[in-house]
């Protein structure tokens, strides 16, 4: 049993986005075999942890307060989580012998350059701060192999832990498949999720009258201009619309589809993080089409248990896409999702992922 100290200056306690999810789910399972002093702005109440606030102040304040942290419970092992935390970590590890370990979720110089953050010559220079740090590490976690090919100086370090569902997600009632052929999609309106190659697609198969549709959608972010958005693709007539779903909420409402899509492009942030919501979609029982982006084919597509599609002309793939899963017999529909199911519950289940976390932190 190892002593580890996990910080981050984010809010756990009911995260919607991926990237706080997959901290709460490894803070939980973390707890399960070592002990835990977790250092967040907030947690849920579920975890099993002493938990301590994240401190106020400046880069040197924050330290001393952590150093100090480290010394009153005899901390093994630091762990942080993205990019952004890069560097405390290393100074902790130099001033007081721990070992250190960084959660990496994406591209985090990418992701800020991509929505504007930061402009090239900053994302450039984050991108050398961040490959000087992480020559410090003992351990890496990475949810996308391709980080390996990225950040080769530092690959040895790196152990592959996925992106997973939690157990309480695992148990998926039998559905009813709607009446209408309904196309489901979770998530925001930014251009990095490809919510609008959805929208062209569904415009082409209305225009073409190859089939009759519905839309289910359940939206975390930019519902403001969404009715605009179905008005300009005549397709507001079409749409059933949900607002800031609790994340324990989507299932129900999702299920309600025939098919679910998560239409990404292929861009530097995308390509080397993980398309977090795509696990649950699949646990679902739901046919899914998804963009080989990421760690798609290395992942989902040997276990054909999604319809993966091309990126080099995604409205245009997803809409044949959409046809061919409206042509599938319901016993085929039945048999893609049922493997989609399986693979999730044997591969994706934080309990099994947790058991690699737990395993790997106890060699260091």
């Amino acid at each position: 049993m190892k002593k580890i100290l996990f910080i981050t200056n984010s809010s756990l306690d009911n995260p919607r986005r991926g990237t706080p999810l997959r901290m709460l789910s490894v803070a939980r399972q973390i707890a399960k075999e070592h002990k835990l002093v977790i250092c967040t702005k907030d947690i849920a109440d579920d975890v099993k942890a002493e938990f301590v606030a994240y401190p106020k102040g400046n880069a040197m304040q924050r330290f001393l307060f952590f150093k100090k942290l480290i010394k009153k419970h005899k901390v093994d092992i630091v762990l942080a989580h993205t990019e952004m935390e890069v560097r405390m970590p290393v100074f902790l590890k130099l001033f007081t012998g721990v070992k250190i370990v960084l959660d990496m979720h994406g591209l985090y110089a990418e992701e800020m350059y991509y929505h504007g953050l930061m402009n090239n010559r900053k994302r450039w220079l984050v991108d050398k701060v961040v490959r000087f740090f992480l020559r410090f590490y003992n351990m890496l976690f990475i949810c996308n192999l391709k980080h390996k090919q990225y950040y080769s100086h530092v690959a040895n370090k790196m152990r592959l832990v996925y992106n997973g569902v939690e157990s309480k997600f695992l148990e998926v009632q039998s559905n009813q498949e709607p009446e209408v052929f309904t196309i489901g999609y979770a998530g925001n309106l930014k251009p990095y999720q490809g919510f609008d190659y959805l929208l062209t697609a569904l415009a082409e198969i209305k225009k073409k009258k190859l089939f009759d549709f519905r839309l289910n959608f359940v939206l975390s972010s930019g519902t403001t201009h969404i009715e605009g958005m179905l008005k300009e693709h005549n397709l507001l007539d079409n749409a059933d619309l949900h607002f800031k779903v609790p994340h324990g909420e989507v299932s129900k409402i999702i299920t309600k589809s025939s098919v679910l899509v998560v239409p990404r492009p292929s861009l530097k942030m995308t390509e080397y993080a993980y398309p977090s919501k795509l696990p649950s979609d699949l646990l679902t029982g739901i046919p899914t089409i998804t963009t080989n982006v990421g760690p798609i084919e290395q992942l989902f597509k040997p276990a054909d248990c999604c319809v993966v599609i091309a990126t080099d002309d995604i409205a245009k793939n997803l809409e044949q896409a959409l046809v061919k899963v409206h042509g599938m017999n319901s016993q085929d529909r039945r048999d893609l999702g049922q493997r989609a199911v399986n693979f999730v519950k044997t591969t994706l289940s934080w309990d099994i992922l947790g058991k690699d976390i737990n395993k790997y932190l106890g060699e260091l």
